[in-house]
């Protein structure tokens, strides 16, 4: 014999499906903070390395001279590394725009959201 009870069956489930998008939707805003966690900080760290590029800046001018004999010639507020290995800079600041790019693009498309009429409603209050 089947125990009666108080809560007819169909109410029962359709509260355990209500719980279960409840809990889904918990879920995908914990996964949305995480990720906007990340990506502001990769931009923050992108940003970081394209102001204090690595290994420093000048700090003074060297003029060169027309003859080219002095290869220490550069210029105040020029990167350093960009003197010493060119090919390794362009590397690293590609690396670095490729990063800050993505980055902003994910922080951009997690704060809008297209709800399911067709509008665009923005969850970072801009």
């Amino acid at each position: 014999m089947e125990p009666i009870s108080s809560v007819p069956r169909d109410t029962a489930s359709t509260e355990e499906q209500r719980e279960n998008k409840r809990d889904k939707r918990n879920w995908m805003e914990k996964k949305r903070e995480t990720l906007m966690v990340v990506a502001v900080l990769i931009t923050t760290m992108a940003f970081q390395v394209a102001v204090k590029p690595p290994g420093g800046v000048w700090q003074d001018d060297v003029p060169g001279d027309p003859l080219n004999t002095n290869p220490n010639s550069h210029k105040a507020g020029k990167a350093i590394l960009a003197y010493k290995n060119g090919a390794r800079f362009r590397q690293i600041f590609r690396c670095n725009t490729t990063g800050f790019a993505a980055s902003l693009s994910i922080i951009l498309l997690l704060c809008w959201q297209v709800d399911c009429h067709g509008g665009i409603g923005c969850l970072c209050g801009f």
